[in-house]
């Protein structure tokens, strides 16, 4: 049974390291923030860990593709280990994954993170010890030299939905979080009449 799992593990390493990340504008339908917010973080929120300055979604049915755009600030050193890592799942089996920027705002500076080699991808499969296989892929970006009151700004779309659901579009949008939020957006472009 040991082998047998090792055998399992080994294949699925395999195959994440064939597909990668991409890196690329956002698509042309975004419609991109250009205002937001670095207004200080109340002192009463800062226990929390994260201060949430924007979290942009939007959906465009039409080329089954979401962008997300997330801002937060690490507001608590307990925070700074989960805060300078970033990760993303899709499955490659129908999904594309591509982050448009990864930035650091310290003291109103901002810094570029996105480099070169700087996303891993990685197979976790949670249900193995089940004999489950996803197929779904993890890529995770581990930011060095974080600190408490870094902004860490984000851009990121997945392309693709399940072909289970032949086209059919369902969706939820959250809205009672359990840290700060301070900005929140929910976008939906839809096919046009007579499409």
């Amino acid at each position: 049974m040991r082998l047998y799992l090792l055998f399992l593990a080994l294949v699925v390493a395999g195959s994440a390291a064939e597909v990668t990340v991409g890196h690329s504008k956002p698509p042309a339908w975004v419609d991109l923030t250009d205002t937001l917010s670095l207004a200080p973080t109340p002192v009463a929120d800062t226990s929390y860990g994260y201060d949430y300055l924007l979290l942009d979604r939007q959906v465009n049915v039409r080329e089954t593709s979401s962008y997300y755009h997330n801002v937060y600030r690490i507001t608590a050193e307990s925070a700074l280990q989960d805060g300078g890592r970033l990760t993303w799942t899709f499955d490659p089996a129908y999904q594309r994954l591509s982050v448009h920027h990864i930035r650091v705002i310290r003291d109103g500076v901002t810094e570029e993170r996105m480099r070169e080699g700087l996303i891993k991808t990685i197979q976790q499969e949670r249900d193995l010890d089940r004999h489950l296989l996803n197929g779904e892929l993890t890529g995770i970006a581990v930011l060095e030299d974080i600190r408490v009151g870094d902004v860490i700004d984000y851009a990121f779309t997945r392309e693709g939905w399940n072909p289970a659901f032949d086209g059919h579009y369902f969706d939820a949008v959250s809205a009672g979080w359990s840290i700060p939020v301070r900005q929140q957006r929910f976008r939906e472009r839809t096919a046009e009449k007579g499409a």
